[in-house]
């Protein structure tokens, strides 16, 4: 793993877009604003059913980040979202930029991929957390931290990643128009954008969910397609080059 943190990837992919224009940020699973309030663009999209943002918090967020003047938000699941606003999503551009950090079940989270692949304009780019559990503990399918906590599997050290690798596994088994991998840092962050697969996976829907951690941590380089997060210097400068 590396200091390479979320964030600072979800910018780097902004700021190579808005060389050329301005720049729509959508994030999935926002809760706090940790992630969020970090971020500068264009607009700023946040969805998520129960946001917990204390309101001193977004004042210091907005005199901080003058970007956030520019947030809207949506209390809503994102299947909701999806479903009532795709009026909005076009009339402002579509997506460009999208962190996907909802729901850590790989179901939820290829179908929010899936979904926001309909409105990403073709050199946008879908960002996903949580994509390379270290640990069996980690990996435990629950609907909430708190219930993986309860849950709290042997090995548990509070780091809750759920099976989202799958959905990768999942796309790379189905899409031949998308460039997919996941940068080993801050727990495995996905990439997904509109472009050739380096490779593709062969893996039926029944096959996935059979899939077990055992599985994963036997060829993780394989299935997630992953890459050194030294790399992503390199994926930022051929990004740059196809705009």
């Amino acid at each position: 793993m590396s200091d390479l943190k979320r964030y600072h990837m979800i910018q780097e992919c902004i700021n190579v877009l808005r060389k050329k224009r301005k720049v729509n940020y959508f994030e999935i699973g926002v809760q706090t604003g940790f992630c969020f309030f970090k971020i500068k663009a264009d607009k700023k999209v946040a969805i998520d059913p129960n946001f917990i943002i204390k309101p001193t918090k977004k004042i210091r967020a907005y005199i901080k980040n003058l970007s956030n003047f520019n947030n809207r938000f949506f209390e809503l699941t994102s299947d909701d979202f999806f479903a009532q606003q795709k009026d909005y999503i076009k009339k402002i551009g579509g997506i460009d930029v999208i962190f996907v950090d909802g729901l850590h079940l790989f179901e939820q989270t290829y179908l929010d991929i899936v979904n926001a692949l309909q409105y990403l304009n073709k050199d946008g780019v879908i960002l996903i957390h949580d994509c390379n559990p270290l640990t069996l503990a980690a990996s435990i399918r629950a609907y909430t931290s708190e219930e993986a906590a309860r849950i709290a599997p042997a090995g548990w050290a509070n780091i809750w990643n759920g099976d989202v690798w799958k959905s990768i596994a999942k796309l790379r088994s189905e899409r031949e128009d998308l460039e997919i991998m996941v940068f080993n840092t801050d727990h495995g962050m996905g990439m997904v954008r509109p472009g050739k697969p380096e490779a593709m996976l062969h893996y039926t829907d029944e096959q996935i969910e059979a899939l077990s951690y055992n599985d994963l941590d036997a060829d993780r380089e394989k299935i997630l397609n992953l890459k050194d997060p030294a790399t992503f210097t390199g994926f930022i400068k051929k990004f740059a080059a196809t705009l």
